[in-house]
């Protein structure tokens, strides 16, 4: 399970625990994300979906993964491409944000 916190223009990530997904690894979910990526994908923003990929998968519990950057650069984007993608590993995540709007605008990125 993932907690995700739209917080302040970054957007925390934290690991409740390690799991096994025998359905998906790093590099096939990494593959899925950047085909469903519904933009071209940008050198910096290859890197970020490689990054939270690895974080998804790495054993490591109770890790926290921050996600910044200046307005437009894809967080949001990133973040609903992931959720929305991530039934395939067998996990959830719980979205949380600090004001209604807040909740809004990632709801509807992550549906």
């Amino acid at each position: 399970m993932f907690y995700i916190i739209d917080l302040d223009n970054k957007f925390y990530i934290a690991k409740a625990y390690y799991f096994f997904s025998p359905f998906m690894n790093t590099d096939s979910f990494y593959k899925l994300l950047k085909a469903k990526f519904p933009h071209n994908v940008n050198a910096q923003q290859d890197i970020v979906l490689m990054k939270l990929s690895e974080f998804i998968f790495d054993k490591t519990p109770n890790a926290l993964y921050i996600l910044k950057g200046f307005a437009g650069t894809g967080k949001t984007t990133i973040i609903g491409t992931m959720v929305t993608h991530l039934w395939h590993t067998k996990t959830k995540a719980i979205l949380m944000a600090p004001t209604g709007r807040a909740a809004k605008v990632i709801s509807n990125y992550s549906q």
